[in-house]
């Protein structure tokens, strides 16, 4: 969806805007990537193949939420004002944040809804793609998340 076509087009670029450090990617993406620090090459490759295998043709978002850099309320204004569809939160340290932000469980690792919006957690991808069962169970999860409407 074009951002011009979307009336949360201008609260999800204001939000682009103002955490222009810590986000890479399209704003109009509905696919959100949560994590605390840049992802290696194998774990984006993933998430973009992911993305696109769901039907999400402008990739994820990526936010890189430095937990010493942004509060709570810096992370909730964020997924908010980005209102992701699917939301992937990678690492320990941006799943506690996020658990704090909301008042919520987030499993370490594994499927939960946040506010509605379909989300998954892992603790660390990287590992997973590593041996090809857990790789399995990474996309397992990945796949679990909401489909792009056609």
């Amino acid at each position: 969806m074009a951002e011009k076509d979307n009336i949360y087009s201008f609260t999800r670029a204001e939000i682009a805007r103002h955490y222009e450090a810590f986000f890479e990617g399209p704003t109009e993406a509905f696919f959100l990537v949560v994590c605390s620090r840049s992802l290696s090459q194998n774990a984006h490759d993933a998430l973009e193949k992911s993305a696109a295998a769901l039907g999400w043709t402008t990739g994820p978002s990526l936010v890189f939420a430095d937990t010493d850099t942004l509060s709570k309320a810096d992370i909730y204004k964020i997924i908010e004002g980005l209102d992701p569809v699917c939301l992937v939160l990678l690492g320990s340290e941006v799943q506690a944040k996020v658990a704090d932000a909301y008042n919520c469980d987030v499993p370490t690792q594994g499927r939960f809804r946040l506010f509605g919006r379909e989300a998954c957690a892992f603790s660390d991808l990287d590992a997973m793609l590593e041996k090809e069962s857990s790789k399995q169970a990474a996309w397992g999860l990945l796949r679990s998340l909401p489909q792009a409407s056609q």
